[in-house]
């Protein structure tokens, strides 16, 4: 990986040693640290030591600390806050820098708890029963005991708090602290008459990242200074912060303009001051706004031309249907969908097209995307028609309504499988949400019918700002714990509301969380009707399963970007179901979650689904509950992709401190749902029998267990293993211990105008000629049952009905 890959990192950095070194001062650390460099892009900067297990205890840990990193193959940044646990066969380099900045430290007296006999081992779940006081102290509540708590030193990248009451030593991100309880307590450490002093308050919030803080400390300083000496220096601090915050706003403007959130870049542009920023700053700004004028100009263009064209129509049939789209594309062509119109534009300078031809391209890129553009004027007609009546197929119940309308969809033009697959993808969601409330903009508490009788399973829905159905977006099921709500989870992700005035000088409320910002769909089930943990029932996986697919049929939602998440019962739920379900996840991100009882079965599994799990030193047994998973996929010869982030002398907590870099890390994690190499994937229930493009069916009676009524212990349960052999020459061949599969197959995984060979356990499915057409029919059913239009399956093989095709029993 080049080093220019991290130059937003690197930026900051420098960014803080140019502060240090302008304005000197004392109480500094300098420690010699190592850069991690990840070969997903991740960069890790702290000191490093090797570990057999995620649980070896820290005390050998640092007995260790000089044995060379070869020695294991877990090794272990710890950066004060944190220790992130990671494959040493993950790293792409390890840059010992001892040269690193001098960082700003204040040390506070506090009278600690040093005694062996009151050390806290754990701490579980507890709520911080008081905030910190002018003296940096709280008392926390944990399983009833009451722990006074002081900080004792502030530093950029943590806050060390240890006990008063208790021998306790915890960390806190500065971040989470108020900017007003920190500079309180740094002040008490300095002279404040100072100007060396206070500015070390200043370079302290921006060694933290905390830049609006350090604009707003360097702003008293300044009320505060007048004398013509300190002019000099101060001016430098303004130039220093000023273009900190310009870094910071194209940094923010290329986040929101990448998140589909145009109408918050266009405010931002408006809002840009020029004032002691760089002309390379400047220079970008106005690119951004010409961009913008530019792609505005664009869309005017498109629409006035599309109804040009539209006059030129003779034929009164085809004028009404392409006049239906044109009115479609008029009100929803934006920012997010111009692109669908490349070929239109291209085609205005072919001289060889007729009118109606041209309009036919523009007609057509709408409704099946740029690349699939036609032009013949029926056929994008046609295809207006077959989307609408799809989209009445998707959402269609009854088997003979749906016979219906398959009738009327073969019956037109443009429905073959090419078609309806490019509609499939580019067509907004089938089902329509409610509308939302002015109080709560973009939220939903939705349901969806369970597998029981008269039984429904509810979840609540947060799209980001400026939702567009025409636009997919990355989306995180979050399941709750035992002690929290949905709510709870939609605001950890998106923040939560805030009333403020807009322009128009009306109160309206918003999120400004990270799901916010980065444009992430957050999706939160009901999994249980209880407080109660999990259970490991199949209610609960069907509570995740039937809410993901409900959301795909109403939100536009990036299928290859789907995350599960979970906290404590919650997190415990999320392993399950992403070890169980491999091929439904781009990631997993448990909380303080366990991969307990079933789950360490399903281990394997974990090949296919990055995992980043949080949790605390002292949450109560949870990361010890998920050893064998973690230690064992960590330790392979190809280690699979894991993270686990424990944050010192911390108990079960949410760890909001650690989002911004969750997101970092889940926008380098995609679905790899096609696949020419080998796979091997194990089920342990019933209801886990669907792998990419097979289904199984008669796994062995001990490979299955009813997780409601068996107890695993002493039963030597294996679970049931299918392999998916490497594809050679057009052929697929699947080895299960399943009795019976079907096979779905897709143009992006095996060839349609070539021969093909799909064998199920030594029995070949496909006919003699090795012929299998695409059936728009089966396209459809797995569209309206799967949910995911990204990738619809174009026939099927049985192995029940060898040399058969686009045939497969119905049962549930």
């Amino acid at each position: 990986m080049a080093r220019q890959d991290f130059k937003p990192i690197a930026f900051t950095i420098a960014l803080a040693a140019l502060a240090i070194l302008t304005f000197g001062g004392a109480s500094k650390v300098e420690a010699a640290q190592t850069r991690v460099v990840m070969k997903d892009g991740r960069l890790y900067v702290g000191a490093i030591f090797p570990t057999k297990s995620v649980v070896e205890p820290v005390e050998t840990k640092k007995e260790r600390d000089s044995a060379p990193i070869q020695s294991e193959k877990i090794i272990v940044v710890d950066d004060q806050l944190r220790r992130i646990y990671i494959p040493k066969n993950a790293a792409a380099d390890l840059i010992l820098d001892d040269s690193a900045a001098a960082l700003e430290v204040f040390k506070i007296r506090q009278q600690v708890n040093e005694n062996p006999n009151t050390r806290i081992a754990a701490l579980g779940s507890y709520r911080a029963t008081s905030d910190f006081d002018e003296f940096g102290r709280r008392t926390i509540l944990a399983s009833g005991t009451p722990i006074v708590q002081g900080i004792t030193e502030i530093a950029p990248t943590y806050v060390r708090v240890q006990g008063l009451t208790h021998n306790l030593d915890m960390r806190l991100s500065p971040h989470a602290l108020p900017r007003p309880t920190l500079t309180a307590l740094i002040k008490k450490q300095i002279n404040p008459k100072s100007l060396d002093d206070r500015l070390r308050i200043y370079q302290f919030y921006v060694q933290a990242s905390l830049y609006e803080q350090a604009a707003e400390e360097l702003q008293e300083i300044v009320d505060d200074f007048q004398a013509e000496e300190d002019v000099a220096k101060l001016d430098v601090a303004l130039r220093l912060i000023k273009q900190l915050a310009a870094e910071r706003l194209i940094n923010e403007l290329e986040l929101r303009r990448a998140s589909g959130q145009h109408k918050k870049v266009k405010e931002l542009l408006a809002s840009f001051e020029a004032d002691r920023v760089s002309p390379e700053k400047i220079q970008a700004i106005r690119k951004m706004r010409r961009e913008y004028e530019n792609e505005d100009k664009e869309r005017a263009q498109i629409l006035e031309r599309l109804n040009q064209l539209l006059e030129t129509v003779e034929d009164p049939e085809l004028k009404k249907g392409a006049s239906s789209i044109v009115v479609e594309i008029n009100k929803e062509l934006n920012n997010n969908t111009l692109g669908r119109f490349a070929a239109f534009e291209q085609s205005e300078a072919d001289g060889s097209l007729t009118d109606s031809q041209k309009l036919a391209v523009g007609l057509s890129g709408w409704l099946v995307g740029n690349v699939a553009s036609d032009n013949r004027l029926e056929i994008a007609v046609s295809l207006y028609r077959v989307r609408q009546l799809v989209r009445r197929y998707l959402l269609e119940h009854r088997p003979q309504q749906r016979q219906a309308l398959w009738e009327e969809i073969r019956a037109e033009e443009a429905s073959s499988p090419q078609h309806i697959a490019r509609i499939l993808t580019t067509m907004k969601p089938p089902k329509s949400p409610p509308r939302s409330t002015r109080d709560k903009p973009y939220q939903y508490s939705l349901s969806v019918p369970s597998f029981q009788s008269g039984k429904t399973f509810t979840y609540d829905v947060q799209l980001p700002p400026e939702y567009d159905p025409n636009r997919k977006y990355p989306t995180i099921v979050s399941l709750r714990g035992e002690r929290s709500t949905t709510q709870q989870q939609l605001n950890w992700w998106c923040g939560p509301w805030v009333e403020k005035t807009n322009a128009q000088g009306k109160k309206v409320n918003e999120r400004y969380g990270q799901a916010t910002r980065f444009g992430y769909i957050v999706v939160a089930p009901q999994w249980s009707e209880t407080n109660a943990g999990y259970d490991h029932s199949a209610t609960a996986c069907a509570a995740v399963l039937y809410t993901l697919r409900d959301a795909c049929r109403t939100f536009s939602i990036d299928t290859d970007r789907v995350y599960i998440s979970g906290f404590q019962g919650g997190g415990d739920l999320a392993w399950d179901v992403a070890l169980a379900h491999p091929d439904l996840w781009a990631g997993c991100i448990p909380i303080c979650g366990a991969a307990t009882y079933i789950t360490p079965l399903l281990k394997r599994n974990g090949e296919f689904v990055p995992l980043y799990a949080i949790g605390g030193e002292l949450d109560g047994g949870k990361l010890a509950a998920s050893r064998e998973t973690l230690d064992w996929g960590m330790d392979l010869s190809t280690p699979f992709d894991m993270t686990y982030v424990q944050f010192k002398g911390r108990g079960a907590e949410p760890f909001s401190e650690e989002t911004v870099r969750v997101f970092d890390w889940m926008t380098m994690k995609v679905r790899r749902f096609y696949s020419q190499e080998e796979r091997i994937v194990y089920s342990i229930r019933p209801w886990d029998n669907f792998f990419w493009s097979v289904e199984l069916f008669d796994f062995p009676e001990k490979s299955m267990i009813d997780p409601l009524f068996a107890n695993l212990q002493g039963h030597g349960y294996r679970p049931g293993k299918t392999e998916f052999f490497r594809i050679v020459d057009n052929s697929l061949r699947i080895r299960s211990t399943a009795d019976r599969g079907v096979v779905f197959l897709s143009p992006e995984q095996l060839d349609f105008n070539r021969k093909m060979e799909v064998v199920f356990n030594g029995k070949k499915l496909t006919p003699q000629n090795g012929i299998v057409p695409a059936s728009a029919r089966v396209m459809l059913e797995d569209a309206r049952t799967r949910a995911d239009r990204q990738h619809p399956f174009w026939a099927s093989v049985n192995s029940s009905l060898p040399g058969q095709f686009n045939e497969w029993d119905h049962d549930e």
